[in-house]
């Protein structure tokens, strides 16, 4: 797949991280371990795009979580990464990149946004796992008039 603008692509981004070899499967996919704590998966969608993917470290059955991450992708609040849900019920951020207009430089910087949002939710989460709101229909609202 080297051959194709996506290949030429992902070989350039791959001698950007010092990892030459770095290519497509033929599956269209390929994985890279960030820092020894994110996998990313770039996957080459049919439609010109490469799929820029990391999982989150949350639970995916928790209503409220999905719930927030739901409304995170309401008017791209994530700048153009979006949270999905992935078929095996993974929690991933996600990014979108359309080959014809991506060079190796928005690659990386795609990487680095995408691994922002990553640590962002991660640390959302981990917070919220160790001082839990309320959840009763009680709890107080607070309201501000704008």
């Amino acid at each position: 797949m080297l051959n194709t603008p996506a290949g030429q692509i992902l070989a350039q981004f791959g001698n950007a991280l010092g990892m030459p070899e770095l290519a497509f499967n033929e599956a269209g996919q390929c994985h890279l371990l960030i820092d020894r704590q994110h996998w990313v998966q770039l996957v080459l969608h049919r439609h010109d795009y490469i799929l820029m993917s990391c999982p989150l470290a949350i639970k995916s059955s928790d209503p409220s979580q999905l719930s927030q991450l739901l409304k995170a992708n309401f008017g791209q609040a994530a700048g153009g990464i979006v949270m999905a849900l992935s078929p095996d019920e993974t929690v991933c951020v996600q990014l979108a990149l359309r080959c014809s207009d991506t060079a190796c430089p928005d690659m990386l910087h795609c990487l680095e946004a995408l691994l922002h949002e990553a640590e962002r939710w991660n640390a959302h989460f981990a917070q919220a796992q160790q001082n839990p709101r309320p959840s009763s229909p009680t709890a107080r609202l607070l309201v501000q008039t704008v």
